[in-house]
């Protein structure tokens, strides 16, 4: 029995590209819905990123950690959390994870 092991592959990196601009887009519609836009730059340089070793990481300006955690001075908004927790993350979340284990049931198939 053939299996193609890279198409699996393929159709996973695929699903990952689709989850970070699925979340990029939930990342920046949470920085307007808890108002944390006074020049704009942070919400034209917040991108959300599935990285290496299976870690989300967000790209955005020097402050943005402040903004989204809180300091002794300053309310945490959870925008991260909050663009995590909603429903069109979650779904491309579940592709990738779905396209994961398929790739390693071909991969384990080829053996």
């Amino acid at each position: 029995m053939s299996v193609d092991v890279q198409k699996y592959r393929n159709l996973y990196y695929q699903r990952l590209a689709v989850y970070s601009r699925v979340f990029t887009t939930n990342l920046k519609r949470k920085i307007k819905e808890v108002k944390a836009i006074k020049t704009g730059r942070m919400l034209r340089t917040t991108k959300g990123k599935y990285g290496k070793e299976n870690q989300i990481k967000v790209d955005s300006t020097f402050y943005f950690p402040f903004v989204d955690e809180g300091t002794t001075r300053i309310k945490p908004r959870k925008i991260t959390q909050k663009a995590l927790n909603a429903n069109q993350t979650k779904k491309a979340m579940d592709n990738v994870v779905i396209a994961y284990v398929d790739w390693q049931i071909a991969e384990a198939m080829k053996r």
